[in-house]
């Protein structure tokens, strides 16, 4: 157990996180033994401080507490199975599940916590920070297509035309696969492991008919697309979806044959642990994998190809974004274009 002139290095399990409940902090883990309260006045800075391997005197120093205070609230954590030290061996290895639990999911949550942060914008702000969507009407309302036409055609492409995509085409394939369907914040095309604000769409414009090349985050409550700058670019030697987001936020315009447009999944996961505890990345890749079934359908009755990309960073893919955007985790990436039929 750990005490005053414990000389280890101490941090949080892998998955621990906290949750702010009833007006005090809960710090908890999938497999804790059970949940520790920590103080109101400096327990997100001890839980901020323990996302690095820190000593005893260390975290004392950084917290403001007294060793001996500090040292007694470890060992409650440490006997939780919340914090361990550094040098702590592994004695059974991680389950499947675990290891592919997402980095970005580990760490503290803010007063925020249970709400989902990427709140739509008010009406009377999108003028200023964004712009509506065409309106989707006419054929592209695909009232003349059928589900089982759209299943029998639908593939996966990897070959793009030259043409760019136009942003009446991005504003039907968005209406018809991500919006708010009735105002609410609750009811969209896709199915869903809420809180339902707690996923949201970017979307990497490169070649875009009507669109400079950059990013821009969805607003499914107003269909409207807000701009959003990078806040640094990826490094080169980094995979290719990384150069392609960063690149396109700079307003850089890919080569013609590469995507006219990316779609990026973002996850607020500290949402969906307010509801879901330990599931949550599992609940939020569970809808990641709906709203990309529903845009490759949607963007096939369009006529439009799609990709489930599955070399993506998401350090790079995370570090373009900034704003009220930067605490959501990109966790899928999709290539969209028009598919190449022949030699161009």
């Amino acid at each position: 157990m750990a005490d005053a002139q414990d000389t280890h290095r101490w941090q949080s399990v892998a998955h621990a996180h906290v949750r702010s409940r009833d007006g005090g902090l809960v710090a908890g883990a999938p497999e804790a033994s059970t949940h520790v309260c920590l103080p109101a006045s400096w327990g997100v800075v001890l839980w901020e401080c323990l996302q690095l391997p820190r000593t005893i005197e260390e975290v004392a120093a950084i917290t403001g507490r007294p060793p001996a205070e500090v040292s007694a609230l470890m060992g409650d954590l440490q006997a939780a199975g919340l914090v361990t030290t550094s040098e702590a061996s592994i004695d059974d290895p991680l389950a499947f599940h675990d290891a592919l639990m997402h980095v970005r999911s580990r760490g503290i949550t803010d007063e925020g916590f249970g709400k989902a942060t990427g709140t739509p914008i008010p009406p009377e702000d999108v003028a200023g920070l964004g712009f509506s969507l065409p309106t989707v009407e006419g054929d592209a309302r695909l009232t003349a297509v059928t589900c089982a036409d759209v299943l029998t055609r639908r593939r996966t492409t990897r070959e793009w035309s030259t043409d760019d995509v136009t942003l009446a085409q991005v504003s039907a394939l968005l209406w018809h696969s991500a919006r708010d369907v009735d105002g609410s914040g609750q009811h969209f095309p896709y199915p869903y492991a809420g809180p339902a604000m707690a996923t949201r769409i970017a979307v990497a414009a490169g070649r875009v008919e009507g669109l400079d090349p950059s990013l821009y985050v969805y607003e499914a409550e107003h269909h409207a697309l807000v701009p959003w700058p990078p806040s640094k670019p990826a490094p080169a030697e980094r995979l290719p979806v990384g150069e392609y987001i960063s690149g396109v936020a700079a307003g850089d315009r890919p080569g013609d044959r590469h995507p006219p447009l990316m779609l990026i999944v973002l996850a607020d996961l500290a949402a969906m642990a307010s509801s879901y505890d330990g599931l949550a990345y599992a609940n939020a890749l569970k809808t990641a994998g709906s709203i990309q079934a529903t845009v490759s359908l949607a963007a096939t009755a369009l006529g439009l190809g799609s990709t489930i990309l599955g070399l993506a960073s998401d350090v790079d893919t995370r570090d373009v974004f900034d704003g009220r955007v930067s605490r959501l985790t990109p966790i899928a990436e999709m290539a969209i274009g028009i598919p190449r039929t022949g030699p161009e």
